[in-house]
């Protein structure tokens, strides 16, 4: 075994028990120490081979803050170029191109990590641009793909795929970790993701007209109900009537809040399963997943309800939409309250950090795809705006994380302010709820409201909205 020299540096792991996702190995592979040789034990000096297949770097906390935070940068430049792009192009290319190109990066981020802290961030910031390319255009997608009954089921079931991916990842990363180096996460997720772009591009067809395996009178279906409301945009984008809409500003609003109390709790549910529970990284990499098999269920759940109440006139559109909100947005502050107070022993901790982590899902079957219900030919562009504020808020946070961390490495606690983070983090969504539901009554006001007519009044589709919809 190499023998470490006394005077070599030491690798401190400054964000001890961040998340065990693809951005944060290098915060989590911290058992392997920095060693160092020279000429004259170098002879007699055994390499184990457990050296290269973990390579660590001395990053400080705020290199470790801007690689964490650089991929999101990325997202946010890709946002509204896709949202008009995915208008005159393909989805099925941009897709499948950007699936296949944010894999690839994948495999050479070992690679670029090993160039320099310039190489790596200029990596994530393209597999950035990639994801969130593929983000927008899924929404898009499903313009021409989704009835309006079955739209939340639809949906919901796609963006509940993240949630999947998440816990799959955040399952075994810890096991390849300490089995075969932190690099081979790369390579073998990579690898899957490659697999999978190139099904994308086999499987998927832009048009429901087109598809060779879907029969007629499902063709028949598909079209004749989304035939009054998928229409070319022959008009320019309304962006003053959009500023004046109250509904888009309830729905950016309301997705600020959900991304970022969901950001809040991906950021810091590592570090406080580290912290109060005091785990190792396979058991942090798996009380880290749990959460998002839990919410994949839920998110599946809420799209199923939605078509379900939808279906049989039980509900309306919009108390369907207020009711799932208020899950998706108050569940989360709940649980995340009584996190703080009531949990006194391991299962109770573990319970209440898993339904914190996992209940703001309700909110694909609310807000999400809010915007789909007030305009079709615009959807991309909500889209736009409402990721750009989750992600903005994340990179903000995350950079505070880091800095808290630096400046609270040398204390008995290595986040002694998470308390107050995670409080403020369920009292914003509260907060946030209280002031929405002072309008309900102009939501409720949208009894007479249909999708299919929305359309129909071109540039004014949003003004003559405003009576209908609080904020």
């Amino acid at each position: 075994m190499l023998e470490r020299n006394s005077k070599a540096p030491m690798i401190e792991n400054e964000a001890e028990g961040s998340s065990c996702t693809l951005s944060g190995l290098a915060d989590q592979v911290s058992c392997i120490p920095e060693y160092h040789s020279n000429s004259q034990d170098a002879e007699w000096l055994h390499v184990s081979p457990c050296v290269f297949q973990n390579p660590v770097y001395n990053w400080n906390p705020k290199i470790q803050g801007i690689i964490f935070s650089s991929i999101f940068y990325g997202v946010l430049i890709t946002q509204i170029p896709v949202g008009y792009l995915s208008e005159r192009y393909s989805i099925k290319k941009m897709i499948g191109v950007a699936l296949f190109l944010s894999s690839l990066l994948s495999l050479l981020m070992p690679m670029a990590a090993g160039g320099g802290e310039a190489f790596l961030l200029a990596c994530r910031v393209a597999q950035g641009a990639a994801q969130g390319s593929v983000s927008i255009a899924q929404h898009v997608m499903w313009v021409k793909w989704a009835p309006p009954l079955e739209r939340g089921r639809l949906t919901s079931l796609s963006l509940s795929g993240i949630l999947l991916g998440s816990f799959i990842v955040l399952l075994v990363t810890g096991f390849i970790c300490q089995s075969l180096g932190w690099p081979m996460v790369f390579y073998i997720f990579g690898a899957c993701g490659c697999a999978l772009s190139l099904l994308w591009f086999v499987l998927f067809y832009d048009d429901p007209k087109d598809h060779p395996c879907i029969s007629i009178s499902e063709k028949e279906y598909i079209l004749s109900s989304l035939n009054q409301q998928v229409s070319s945009r022959t008009q320019p984008l309304p962006i003053k009537a959009m500023i004046k809409s109250l509904p888009v500003w309830a729905i950016a609003f309301g997705s600020f809040a959900f991304h970022w109390t969901n950001n809040i709790m991906l950021l810091y549910t590592p570090t406080f399963i580290n912290s109060k529970l005091h785990v190792n990284i396979k058991e942090n990499g798996l009380l880290s997943a749990l959460p998002y098999l839990l919410a994949w269920s839920f998110g599946i759940l809420s799209g199923h309800l939605t078509d379900f109440f939808l279906s049989r006139n039980l509900l309306r559109l919009v108390t369907i939409r207020h009711l799932f909100n208020t899950l998706g947005l108050l569940l989360p502050a709940f649980f995340s309250v009584c996190l703080l107070y009531l949990s006194f022993s391991f299962p109770s901790t573990a319970v209440f950090l898993i339904l914190a982590s996992s209940t703001g899902t309700f909110c694909m079957a609310g807000v999400l795809i809010n915007g789909l219900d007030i305009s079709v030919s615009f959807f991309e562009i909500f889209v736009d705006s409402e990721v750009q504020w989750g992600k903005w808020q994340k990179n903000k946070t995350k950079k505070k994380h880091n800095k808290k961390q630096k400046q609270n490495k040398t204390k008995k606690n290595p986040n002694p302010n998470l308390s107050k983070t995670m409080r403020s983090r369920a009292e914003f969504p509260v907060l946030s709820i209280l002031r929405r539901q002072v309008s309900t009554k102009a939501w409720r006001d949208l009894a007479g409201y249909t999708e299919l007519s929305i359309d129909q009044h071109g540039g004014q589709y949003l003004s003559n909205l405003y009576y209908r919809f609080g904020s």
